[in-house]
């Protein structure tokens, strides 16, 4: 999404290596900020551009502030629901935060079926959303969808 979205044509990595340009072009706010203190990675790169690995967050930061339906819906659903509690974040925040503190993340807690079902309802909630207002829904494509074998392990 955030490749199809901003241009980037490598689409191995499209967060990774980021241009500070590419990022001020569409979110000129989260990219005061990135040359501020910024949350995202800098790649230094004296004779190049300024480069950032942005993480899922940045991303979906930098999707919102562009106008992306998705990344917006996704940020109000990270973002803390009362204003008065900054620190309490949303359910798909609280969500991600035990996702990067599993083993599958950046911790070392090993991955629980409760918060692994909430991750992907709220995700399928959001992707549901966006794709009924393309004409789909996530059961049609999911229906299609193949699982990919291995040849020679057939």
């Amino acid at each position: 999404r955030f490749a199809s979205r901003f241009g980037i044509a490598k689409p191995e990595n499209p967060t990774s290596n980021v241009e500070l340009e590419t990022i001020r072009q569409f979110a000129p706010e989260f990219a005061r900020g990135l040359e501020g203190a910024g949350t995202a990675a800098r790649r230094d790169d004296a004779d190049g551009p300024r480069l950032f690995n942005l993480g899922v967050v940045d991303t979906l930061q930098v999707l919102a502030e562009a106008g992306d339906p998705v990344g917006q819906r996704m940020k109000q659903l990270f973002d803390a629901p009362d204003p008065d509690r900054p620190k309490v974040k949303g359910p798909l925040g609280q969500q991600l935060d035990s996702r990067n503190n599993s083993l599958l993340g950046h911790g070392t807690t090993p991955v629980a079926e409760e918060p692994a079902r909430s991750l992907r309802e709220t995700v399928a909630v959001i992707l549901n959303e966006h794709l009924k207002s393309e004409g789909h829904t996530l059961e049609t494509i999911l229906a299609t969808a193949q699982f990919v074998r291995c040849p020679w392990l057939a």
